[in-house]
């Protein structure tokens, strides 16, 4: 037993700081993803197995999967946003190291949205400004309960992880057909899960 919670130990340290190349398979020499300003075409490539944007597309995106993509995409931003101002507020290094993965998580989805000729929601990437009503709704109030305490903003991490979760599993179940799409909801709810480990195993530490 000893054993094994160190070794659960160790995995939820790692998954409170992994990269997404560990996430999806991507080589390891690729450029560092989390701490580079800039995201490059090549860097997506690799980190998310996606042709070039200019490649022939794998067919064509319905409607439900195309407006699926752009929820996805703004739902990112909410995960990114909150963690931004979560790292500020409580300089908890766990909102610092996965708010990177979540500017990666948006720019593959963008990188889809280009592909397919769809209209970018985040007209404005200001942090806490969306285009859907709901995901500004959902932001302002994971906001209010972030600020509380730092237990609770880890809390309020461990659910948009949980939710992002659901919603990617709602998409790739009944959605989601598209080759390209399949293989980047994938990558992104593997991701989410590393993230939603490192909530819980931060919120079991404040617990002692």
């Amino acid at each position: 037993m000893k054993k094994m919670a160190v070794v659960l130990i160790a995995l939820s340290l790692f998954a409170a700081g992994c990269s997404d190349e560990a996430l999806t398979g991507a080589n390891s020499n690729t450029q560092d993803l989390y701490t580079t300003a800039a995201f490059t075409q090549s860097d997506m490539d690799v980190t998310y197995s996606l042709p070039k944007v200019t490649a022939p597309l794998t067919g064509s995106l319905t409607p439900e999967e195309q407006a699926g993509l752009v929820f996805m995409r703004e739902e990112e931003k909410v995960a990114r946003d909150v963690y931004i101002k979560m790292a500020e507020k409580w300089n908890t290094q766990v909102f610092k190291n996965i708010l990177k993965s979540e500017q990666v998580h948006m720019n593959a989805l963008k990188i889809l949205l280009t592909r397919y000729n769809i209209t970018d929601p985040v007209v404005d990437n200001t942090v806490g400004v969306f285009t859907n009503p709901e995901l500004q709704e959902m932001y302002n109030a994971l906001i209010e309960r972030g600020n509380i305490s730092a237990v609770e903003a880890l809390r309020v991490g461990k659910d948009i992880e949980a939710e992002d979760i659901s919603d990617l599993d709602n998409q790739l179940q009944n959605v989601a057909v598209n080759a390209d799409l399949v293989r980047v909801y994938n990558n992104l709810k593997r991701a989410s899960n590393f993230h939603l480990n490192a909530f819980n195993y931060w919120l079991s530490q404040s617990s002692k």
